[in-house]
């Protein structure tokens, strides 16, 4: 099976570097939109037959765009909804470094390596992801499709990339909006 992981398109908080989670439930905004449209091309090469996204807003209008286009089904899955970052939720990322107490780059280095725990501020913590990520690919190896768009968040695609190749390359990396990974998966 053919995995295409998407990361959703921009929204105002992403444009002013602060952390959503998934308490901010935020809309794309233009560049977002532009962003989705200029991946149809590329996505109609490939053919997907389904998009699963995260139920969050900024998944939701993503999926719409691009299923919309290509006249496929979407699908919506809370498994791979973004990460619960508590408290933490609307700071930017000096503020969100302080309230950890940690420097921005030891807290954005903690961050991409996956070693984060928000449960001291009402979140997840990276074993809660890994977790909801594995439960979600084992379902995923029970469907019939050969292409299957993803559309999910920037710490989600991370998790489900490393999972799937076994490859934690991503993880100290940035995923951009709109960014598309196309997976081999069995």
């Amino acid at each position: 099976m053919k995995i295409i992981l998407m990361r959703h398109g921009q929204t105002d908080y992403n444009l002013a570097g602060v952390y959503m989670g998934r308490r901010l439930d935020a809309s794309i905004n233009e560049t977002g939109k532009v962003q989705m449209e200029q991946t149809i091309p590329e996505l109609q090469s490939l053919k997907p037959e389904v998009i699963i996204s995260s139920p969050m807003k900024r998944t939701r209008e993503s999926a719409e765009i691009i299923g919309n286009a290509l006249e496929i089904p979407i699908e919506f899955d809370d498994r791979i909804t973004e990460i619960d970052i508590g408290s933490l939720s609307g700071k930017s990322k000096a503020g969100a470094s302080s309230l950890m107490n940690l420097s921005l780059e030891a807290a954005i280095q903690q961050y991409r390596m996956g070693q984060y725990d928000y449960s001291p501020f009402g979140g997840e913590s990276a074993k809660d992801i890994l977790e909801r990520t594995e439960r979600f690919l084992k379902g995923l190896k029970q469907r019939k499709e050969k292409c299957i768009v993803i559309m999910s968040h920037g710490g989600l695609v991370r998790s489900l990339h490393g999972v799937i190749t076994g490859n934690l390359s991503l993880v100290d990396k940035g995923i951009a909006n709109a960014a598309l990974i196309v997976l081999e998966y069995v």
